[in-house]
């Protein structure tokens, strides 16, 4: 994508060198989480098991089960996060 990114929006320099490195940005992004995490300055509610999902997912029936598995380990953290929250 990096080249038709760049040949396409050639007059915007700064939104092709943002593209080409977002994946950085967003690895940076999650780092910094996991760091506050430790930290425990955030509370971080995230499934145990790695969801299996494309960028721009559109069958209903996958969309459903992610959104059932966030809901579930939501419920199971609600415990520490009211916990978390009295400190």
């Amino acid at each position: 994508m990096g080249k038709i990114t760049a040949i396409r929006y050639k007059k915007f320099p700064k939104f092709v060198e943002l593209m080409n490195t977002r994946y950085s940005r967003y690895n940076e992004v999650l780092d910094y989480i996991d760091e506050l995490e430790k930290k425990e300055e955030i509370f971080v509610i995230r499934p145990k098991i790695e969801l299996t999902l494309g960028r721009i997912e559109k069958y209903r029936k996958k969309l459903l089960e992610v959104y059932n598995i966030g809901y579930e380990t939501a419920k199971k953290n609600y415990g520490k996060l009211k916990k978390y929250l009295e400190k």
